[in-house]
């Protein structure tokens, strides 16, 4: 009789050791972690700023490449000076050594302020149009009023500067050099110019997507 006791007792203490035994609850542990983070995941978030940064990147990408091939091309053909190579530049002359690097000038340099220019006023253009409390958030801690005046002034001046640039590229290409009208030209930089919008239009609906989402699943104290 004792002995059998002193038998159970023995199971029933080794059963409750190995039931305790550190990796046993460890891996109970990052069992349980791996399950509420699977169930605590917002799949249709995680969705929306996979859309999001696709379409962003891509457009981007093919957009930056053809821009700065074209404007740097139009600005050649408005400053010719400007197509001095950059290998010719102090401290430069490395980038003679590779065929990628070999044919970039100072039109390229220069080709990426009205690029970057471009992708912002738009941009801030289509929130003043669209989404002027996110624009007065944005700026809100300057006079908002003297601000959009100021933006819309700058988008006028630099899309229309673009969209010469653009222009004088296409004739340059399309008449060997020449500078004859164009309507091929014409409709070529309306249709560029419309590109630029749209792809800057979609990419604010699909953020204008990832922050409504966000705020329609905040808890109600925070709402």
């Amino acid at each position: 009789m004792t002995t059998a006791t002193a038998t159970s007792t023995s199971a029933a203490t080794g059963a409750i050791t190995a039931d305790q035994h550190p990796l046993v609850d460890a891996s109970r542990r990052v069992s349980a972690a791996i399950a509420s983070g699977s169930k605590s995941l917002d799949w249709a978030l995680l969705w929306k700023r996979v859309k999001f940064w696709a379409w962003n990147i891509l457009t981007k990408v093919c957009v930056t490449i053809v821009y700065l091939a074209l404007i740097s091309a139009g600005l050649r053909y408005v400053l010719p000076d400007i197509g001095m190579r950059l290998s010719r530049l102090p401290g430069l002359s490395f980038l003679d050594a590779y065929t990628a690097t070999y044919r970039l000038d100072l039109a390229h340099v220069f080709a990426v302020v009205p690029l970057v220019s471009a992708w912002l006023l738009w941009h801030w253009n289509w929130e003043i149009y669209l989404r002027s409390e996110a624009f007065d958030r944005r700026f809100g801690r300057w006079d908002i009023d003297r601000v959009k005046r100021v933006v819309v002034t700058m988008g006028a001046i630099i899309i229309a500067g673009d969209a010469c640039l653009f222009g004088a590229a296409f004739m340059l290409a399309s008449w060997g050099g020449g500078s004859n009208f164009s309507a091929a030209a014409v409709f070529a930089t309306f249709v560029y110019v419309t590109v630029l919008g749209f792809v800057t239009f979609v990419s604010m609906g699909l953020g204008q997507a990832i922050e409504d989402h966000q705020r329609e699943h905040l808890p109600p104290s925070e709402n």
